[in-house]
């Protein structure tokens, strides 16, 4: 199973949910920045902050993202404390990805847009 069926089945899974929402924002950040900690992710507000760390090991799903090295968190909300670093492997993977579920995944379809007018 290649890295975009891998995905579309992980969104299909969690469609509508907080976790699909911080899987996108992962994709995102990653095509932005080049890869995604944890830390990345606390803008976004969730029910359970322990669904985080879960998006997080589920990075490695299709091997769009892959685990590079150890950091430590920077703001309040992280403590201190070490955190993986994710790498994004496959830029096109991703993009084909977010904009084939971006507008089921995003809690504000102007945000959802100006997102995609990034890509």
């Amino acid at each position: 199973m290649n890295s975009i069926e891998s995905w579309e089945k992980l969104f299909m899974k969690y469609r509508y949910t907080e976790m699909a929402v911080l899987y996108a924002e992962a994709l995102r950040i990653g095509l932005q920045k080049g890869s995604v900690t944890a830390e990345d992710l606390h803008h976004i507000p969730v029910t359970n902050p322990n669904i985080r760390g879960a998006v997080m090991r589920g990075l490695r799903r299709g091997g769009l993202f892959e685990k590079v090295s150890l950091t430590f968190g920077s703001t309040p909300q992280s403590h201190g404390h070490a955190m993986f670093v994710w790498r994004l492997v496959s830029s096109s993977s991703a993009k084909t990805i977010l904009r084939k579920y971006a507008e089921g995944i995003c809690l504000c379809k102007k945000e959802t847009h100006n997102q995609m007018e990034m890509l």
